[in-house]
């Protein structure tokens, strides 16, 4: 099967929602793409009304993020899919030590404003 074949039957599923690129596993996401992905969450959550802060978004996963809500942090689950959903998943919390050490998939978005993924 050609690659825009490929592409093609995959882009109508759910699993190219899932992850970047139009694949059918995870790639790790440019820095460029978690931007726009982390706009197309926060439209989501203004369009939710729901008092929640996008933090972080997931270099490997579209659908997870850390959002801030009542001053914890949280891992959510947001998809576009019928209008968006939203799903608080639990709390984003280290055991034992850094939370964001121990979640080496979660770029923060104040990384991505300031050109920090250089590193990546």
């Amino acid at each position: 099967m050609s690659q825009s074949n490929k592409q093609a039957q995959i882009e109508s599923t759910f699993i190219s929602k899932a992850f970047y690129g139009y694949v059918d596993h995870a790639l790790e996401a440019s820095k460029p793409q978690m931007s726009e992905h982390a706009k197309q969450l926060q439209a989501i959550i203004d369009k939710s009304g729901q008092g929640i802060i996008l933090v972080a978004v997931n270099k490997l996963y579209k659908s997870h993020c850390v959002c801030r809500h009542e001053g914890q942090l949280y891992s959510y689950r947001i998809c576009d899919d019928n209008g968006g959903w939203i799903r608080r998943e639990h709390g984003f919390r280290g055991y034992g030590g850094d939370a964001w050490e121990q979640a080496p998939n979660f770029v923060q978005l104040k990384d991505l404003e300031l050109g920090q993924m250089e590193l990546f």
